[in-house]
Order: C-alpha cells, then sequence, then structure tokens
C-alpha cells in the first residue's frame, strides 16, 4: 500500500515496476541539489567570513598634530596600518607597542603628533550572504523544466494520458506532475533558511563584537535569490 501512495508521487516514466530506477533518479537528483547548494554555499559564505575575520590586526588610525596652543588638528585620516608599521606623512614608523593609546614607533614618534584608533567593523551579514546561495534560483528553473517534462511525459510514447483521464479525480494528472518538483523546491528553501540561521550564528557569536556593525540587517532576498 505505502509503494502504491509513493509511485503517486511520480509522472509517466516513473510508473510501475518498470519506473523503479526513474524513481530513484528523481530521489538522487533532490539529494544532489541540496548536497550542491549545502557545499557551494559553506565554501563561499565561510571564505568571506574568515578575510573579514583576518583583517582583525588592521586598524582604522585618525592622526592629529598638536598645535602650540594645544589645539588638534586632523592630520590623516583614515590611515590603514598593521600593528608592526605605519605610514604617516610620508614616513614608515615601525611600531614597538602603544603607551597610553599612543605609538611607541622607531624613528621616535613626534611629541606633537596624536592618534586616535578605531577597529574596522566586518561587512554586514546581508552584504557578506549576497549570492551565497545562488544555486537556488537554478534549482528553482530546474523544477521549472522538470514540471514540463512531466507533463510531457503523459503525451508521449505511451499516452499515458488516456490512463490518467480514467481516474474520477482530476488532480491525479497534476499530483504526479508536481509532486517530485515541488518537494525538490521546499527541500531547497528549507536548507537555505537553514544555513542561514547557522550562518547567522557563526556571524554573531565568533566575530569580535567591537567589529559587528552597530546594526545588523538580513535581507533574505538578497540571501536566497540575488548574486550581488
Amino acid at each position: 500500500m505505502k509503494r502504491r501512495i509513493v509511485d503517486r508521487w511520480f509522472p509517466a516514466n516513473a510508473m510501475g515496476q518498470g519506473g523503479l530506477s526513474a524513481r530513484r533518479r528523481y530521489r538522487l537528483v533532490i539529494y544532489l541539489a541540496v548536497a550542491a547548494i549545502v557545499i557551494c554555499s559553506f565554501f563561499m559564505f565561510f571564505g568571506r567570513y574568515l578575510k573579514e575575520k583576518n583583517k582583525d590586526p588592521w586598524t582604522l588610525m585618525a592622526v592629529y598634530r598638536v598645535t602650540a596652543d594645544g589645539k588638534r588638528v586632523l592630520e590623516n585620516y583614515p590611515v590603514y596600518y598593521y600593528p608592526d608599521y605605519v605610514f604617516v606623512n610620508g614616513i614608515h614608523y615601525k611600531i614597538e607597542e602603544f603607551v597610553d593609546g599612543q605609538p611607541v614607533t622607531e624613528p621616535e614618534w613626534p611629541k606633537y603628533y596624536q592618534v586616535e584608533t578605531e577597529i574596522v567593523k566586518v561587512s554586514n551579514f546581508d552584504e557578506m550572504m549576497g549570492g551565497v546561495f545562488w544555486l537556488l534560483p537554478v534549482v528553482i528553473v530546474f523544477a521549472i523544466v522538470e514540471i514540463i517534462m512531466n507533463y510531457c511525459s503523459f503525451y508521449r510514447p505511451t499516452k499515458s494520458i488516456y490512463l490518467m483521464k480514467r481516474f474520477r479525480s482530476g488532480a491525479e494528472l497534476n499530483r504526479r506532475c508536481l509532486t517530485m518538483p515541488i518537494i525538490m523546491i521546499l527541500v531547497s528553501v528549507l536548507v537555505c533558511v537553514g544555513l542561514g540561521a547557522l550562518y547567522y550564528w557563526v556571524y554573531c557569536n565568533y566575530t569580535i563584537p567591537e567589529r559587528l556593525p552597530d546594526r545588523i540587517t538580513v535581507n533574505i532576498g538578497r540571501m536566497l535569490l540575488w548574486w550581488s
């Protein structure tokens, strides 16, 4: 009984005992689509995330010149520097350490210079997720093509459409043509949503809090359908 019910989910080329291999192929396509989405999104997201995370040593620095009357004049902003070196006003300074927020350098840091540092923020979550699930639209298009092919399978080569017309329920044909492609789409969307939630958790919990944007935005459309 269970086998008969499951068989009703498949089109003409997968009906009956002779369609066993075709039914297996349908299931295999779903497994492969999900696996491709998982693997591709994993490498795309973590490739971007680790690239952003590795920018931790880089800091945004504003350099001020202190005038004789004690006023501060903005000299350089922004200046990106690595912890060991900074290039300001044509001079390359090697930073030995920071004391009270001011660098101790070689050559000596000018006494009339002051610096303020700020940790660079990582890209917002929706920017980092842009196009990560680019395979989802491909799966949706493939499923639509599959639906068209399923309907065509009842008209050739065995003309199974006449068998479908004998059923009292007019939904039998639609059920056989739509079920598996819709299952493929739904499973793929659910997997993307689950992975998106996982990536969001990683983004929020494994990023230095000071580097997180002031307002984290999540754009579902960009995450699931856009390549940007």
